[in-house]
Formats: structure tokens, C-alpha cells, sequence
């Protein structure tokens, strides 16, 4: 009777009926409780359904039945993580690497917490530790790269996208965090091949046409600026950056009337936006 529940249970969760999978997994541990891996199904239907307090409950019985268990502990890390017990999740994820240090997606996780907590060396320790099982794993190469960019270390940030880059050639968003590096250390000319090759595979990002514009704006080739500007705001017309960007760019073409109406769309769309407000209250019409 217990198999025909759990076997129920797996149909229900493979056809994302999370209700009644959960039902019928409660009715397996009824019977018998002492079944670590019906446990550890129950709180991945739990932490599914952001249920992250039963979900951990559930993990914690899968590891005081199955210790061994590294995934249980790993789950329990992802649990504890969502609701904001760091502590706890970072218990959780190194119990996990001490039963599997080859558990590749533990180091990630722990190295984002790490990243987190203000704790760069070692978060980036991890991120390696993980790519020396996987170096395919693109998220740590990113998550390398952006901690180097924080600390102003470019050629070691360039080295981690890029090697992003390599391995997912077609992904948009890492050639816009090269070209972002690019431009935060003033290679202009390098910032613009790398948000063209951003647009070029992914001509809907609306991000990639704004910091395109920013540059052509730095270098006051407004035409081209306001060409990008208005291609991001054609994309996502709530971009109220895009239309900020827009103000500045007719604002330096002596355009008051343009930029103000780019300035009050701006403000339209985000209330707060400061800098939106500063520059309305100046621009002449």
C-alpha cells in the first residue's frame, strides 16, 4: 500500500501537482517514517512550494536517518538560504562538502554566501574549488569576474568573463559584463565591440542598446547615443534609466523641450529617481 503511494506520489510530481504529491508522500511516512529518501522527496516538494521551514524539517529527518545523505545537506542549505539563515546554510553547505568535496554546486553555493558576507578571497577560493571538479560551471567564471570587477582588477576580471564568453559564446549578458568592465576602465573602443557583440545575439536587450548609448555619449556622439536610447526604450518602454540617458543626451544638444519630456517620462515610470528630478529643475525649455 505504501509503494502505491509513493509511486502516486512521483506521477504527482512529475506532472508538477505538488498538493497531492506532497499528500501522498505523507501517507508513505505515516507507515513508515523511518524512509529517508521519501523524506528527502517530501522537502524538495516543500522547498518547490517555498514552504522553506518544513522543507528544512524534512531534510533534517532525511540526514538523522541517512547522514551520508550529501544532497539532504545540501537541500537543507538551499532551505536555510531562502529564509535567511545564513549561518545555519552555511553549516549545511560545508556538512555537505565534507560528506562529497567534489559536490561542485556546494562550493558555488558557499562561495556565494562568502561573496555575500564581504568575504572575497575566500568566497573566490570556492568558486575555484568548484571549477577545478567543473570547469564548465559558466556561473563561477561569472561570479569570479564580478569580484575582481569590485576590486578594481581588471585584467583578472576580463580573464574570468571571457572565459565565460568562451564557453557560452551565445550568451548575451556576458558580453554586456565585458563591455561594462571595458568601459569602467576607460577602453571605449573595446566597450562597444562587446556591447555590439551583446546585441548581436540577443538584438532585444534593451540594456546592451543603453550602455551602448553611454558610450557614444562619453565620446558626444549624441545622434548615435539617442539612436540606442530610444532602440532600449522601443524594447522596454519602462526603463526609466533609458529615458534618463535620453534627457542627458538632447540636454547636451541644447534639446530642452526633448529632454524634459525624456526627464518627466523617467520620473513617470520611478517617482524616486532623483536624478530625473535634479535635471528636470534645470533643463531650459
Amino acid at each position: 500500500m505504501a509503494e502505491a503511494h509513493y509511486c502516486l506520489g512521483l506521477i504527482h510530481l512529475q506532472e508538477k501537482r505538488l498538493d497531492e504529491a506532497a499528500a501522498e508522500f505523507l501517507l508513505v511516512l505515516r507507515q513508515n517514517p523511518d524512509r529517508p529518501f521519501v523524506h528527502f522527496t517530501l522537502g524538495n516538494v516543500y522547498l518547490a512550494q517555498k514552504r522553506h521551514v518544513e522543507a528544512a524539517a524534512e531534510f533534517k529527518e532525511t540526514l538523522r536517518l541517512k547522514p551520508d545523505f550529501v544532497m539532504a545537506s545540501f537541500r537543507l542549505g538551499r532551505a536555510h538560504l531562502a529564509m535567511g539563515q545564513d549561518t545555519e546554510a552555511f553549516e549545511a553547505y560545508e556538512g555537505a562538502l565534507q560528506a562529497n568535496p567534489q559536490l561542485a554546486t556546494a562550493h558555488v553555493q558557499l562561495g556565494d554566501m562568502l561573496a555575500a558576507g564581504g568575504r572575497h578571497a575566500e568566497a573566490i577560493a570556492e568558486f575555484q574549488a568548484a571549477l577545478q571538479i567543473r570547469p564548465t560551471i559558466v556561473v563561477a567564471h561569472l561570479r569570479i569576474g564580478d569580484l575582481h570587477a569590485g576590486q578594481v582588477q581588471y585584467a583578472e576580471a576580463l580573464a574570468a568573463y571571457q572565459e565565460a564568453a568562451r564557453l557560452k559564446p551565445n550568451r548575451a549578458g556576458v558580453h554586456l559584463k565585458i563591455g561594462n568592465l571595458h568601459l569602467a576602465h576607460g577602453r571605449p573602443e573595446e566597450a562597444i565591440a562587446a556591447f555590439q557583440e551583446a546585441i548581436r545575439h540577443n538584438r532585444l536587450y534593451a540594456e546592451a542598446h543603453r550602455r551602448l548609448g553611454n558610450v557614444h555619449a562619453q565620446q558626444a556622439n549624441y545622434a548615435r547615443a539617442i539612436a540606442e536610447y530610444q532602440a532600449a526604450i522601443k524594447i522596454n518602454a519602462r526603463k526609466a534609466a533609458a529615458h534618463l540617458d535620453l534627457g542627458d543626451a538632447f540636454r547636451a544638444l541644447n534639446d530642452g523641450e526633448r529632454a524634459a519630456a525624456a526627464y518627466r517620462k523617467a520620473l513617470e515610470i520611478d517617482p524616486g529617481l532623483e536624478a530625473a528630478k535634479e535635471r528636470l529643475a534645470t533643463v531650459q525649455v
